[in-house]
């Protein structure tokens, strides 16, 4: 199965995301929804940001343009709130997962943690 193929049917078809996408873990984008824009600094600040998050607390991150604050972050997942959206990153062995919802905290949660965690069975 390829990257968009992962992000399709375990993301953006499950209708708990707004948009989403796959980064390796150089910031390069594997596969995203259509809508999904990430610059090549984005992805290398969310990449700097799961080996210390600390730099993020603070000041937030951008993805797609949008600035989103940290609301929760652990080791391998950096949760965020840009007014009424919200984002969830999880970084798995070679991979991060990334999704933005529009509502629905729990679900859009559920989602982006189950795809992290089968690609981290698949060592991914």
């Amino acid at each position: 199965m390829s990257w968009q193929e992962y992000l399709n049917n375990n993301l953006v078809n499950t209708g708990t995301v707004s948009s989403a996408c796959i980064l390796s873990l150089t910031g390069e984008m594997y596969a995203s929804s259509e809508d999904f824009s990430l610059s090549s600094g984005e992805g290398h600040k969310l990449v700097q940001a799961f080996e210390d998050y600390t730099t993020i607390l603070a000041t937030g991150f951008y993805v797609s343009e949008q600035k989103f604050m940290v609301s929760r972050a652990e080791q391998n997942m950096i949760l965020g709130r840009a007014g009424e959206k919200g984002i969830i990153c999880i970084k798995t062995n070679q991979t991060i997962v990334v999704g933005i919802y529009n509502e629905n905290t729990l679900e859009a949660l559920k989602s982006v943690k189950k795809l992290a965690g089968y690609l981290t069975k698949q060592e991914y």
